[in-house]
């Protein structure tokens, strides 16, 4: 008997949006982004397990055997990778898969997979991971997780994200913890702290932050005050959730992630970078919550279009740093 191949509306929309968004990523002129250049001239160092993750030295390995290490391919597999990943998330665990993807093309496209693109499948292996949570199975979230760290190392700190509860939210504490991270970081209570335990971090943890820590001395790092107008916006998208939360196995999980992400930001923001990176992990959680909020409302299309327009002002502002317009 044959069975009738029946095929989700989703995949529809997904195709042809993840092709054209690989094939942005994939085949950008490199240089136009802040990282590229330093992408192409590594792969042709040795094998350097301190400077980049066995992931990264795999896929090069990879890309030298298939394609005789040209640098185009390798930007390709990346981009094939982070892209799927995210949208494949995103149809798990999105109640409004279009404007999750609209959220994510906006704020974090250009960032993760055209820049961060180590750090932007850790992410996506993370987000996916969250599931084993959900379902308590630990062996599965671990090897994940473990298999995100082999992409991007910060990765590795969120194997503790196991044990948040998924089934009960207390408003007040996730609605304070940001604020709790402001006053540490106007006291900066966290920054002779976190350079006391890095020396017994793993090397491989440790030698970037001591790293991000000189280049910030020697101010070769942008700094970016963490409280402005964008993040202001994603706290109430944040505290709006919180307040109106329909306590579903995932969204608690999300606000949770958002919540923790500006905790993170805002403590260790005196090493920017590193505030960010790990911040950035958390913040995906925006895919999913902005629909959440569309869900709350009446008049959808009046909202649809305030979102859209914030969207719209995100991305091409993204478009704009990223060609130093």
């Amino acid at each position: 008997m044959i069975s009738r191949l029946s095929i989700s509306k989703n995949i529809i929309y997904f195709l042809p949006i993840g092709i054209l968004l690989i094939l942005i990523a994939g085949f950008r002129p490199i240089g136009i982004d802040g990282d590229s250049l330093a992408y192409a001239g590594a792969l042709v160092f040795e094998i350097n397990f301190i400077d980049k993750e066995p992931a990264f030295w795999i896929i090069n390995e990879f890309n030298k055997y298939i394609f005789g290490g040209n640098e185009q391919t390798f930007f390709l597999i990346f981009a094939i990778l982070g892209v799927w990943l995210k949208l494949i998330a995103i149809n798990k665990y999105s109640s409004n898969v279009i404007l999750s993807v609209f959220v994510y093309i906006s704020f974090f496209f250009i960032l993760q997979e055209m820049t961060q693109i180590r750090a932007g499948i850790a992410i996506a292996i993370f987000i996916i991971a969250l599931n084993d949570i959900v379902e308590k199975d630990f062996r599965k979230f671990s090897f994940k997780i473990l298999l995100a760290s082999l992409f991007h190392y910060s990765a590795i700190f969120f194997i503790f994200f196991y044990f948040i509860n998924h089934k009960k939210l207390s408003k007040v504490f996730y609605a304070l913890l940001p604020i709790f991270g402001i006053v540490v970081m106007h006291y900066d209570l966290m920054n002779q702290f976190i350079f006391n335990i890095a020396q017994f971090l793993p090397s491989f943890i440790s030698e970037k932050i001591f790293i991000y820590y000189e280049l910030q001395k020697l101010n070769k790092l942008d700094i970016i005050n963490p409280i402005n107008l964008g993040n202001f916006l994603l706290l109430l998208v944040l505290y709006f959730n919180i307040l109106f939360v329909d306590e579903s196995k995932y969204s608690i999980i999300f606000i949770k992630m958002l919540s923790i992400g500006f905790f993170i930001l805002f403590t260790f923001s005196f090493i920017e970078v590193f505030a960010y990176r790990l911040a950035n992990y958390m913040f995906f959680s925006i895919v999913f919550l902005i629909p959440y909020i569309v869900t709350k409302f009446k008049q959808e299309l009046f909202l649809w279009i305030l979102i859209s327009i914030y969207l719209l002002y995100s991305l091409f502002k993204n478009i704009f740093v990223l060609l130093n317009i």
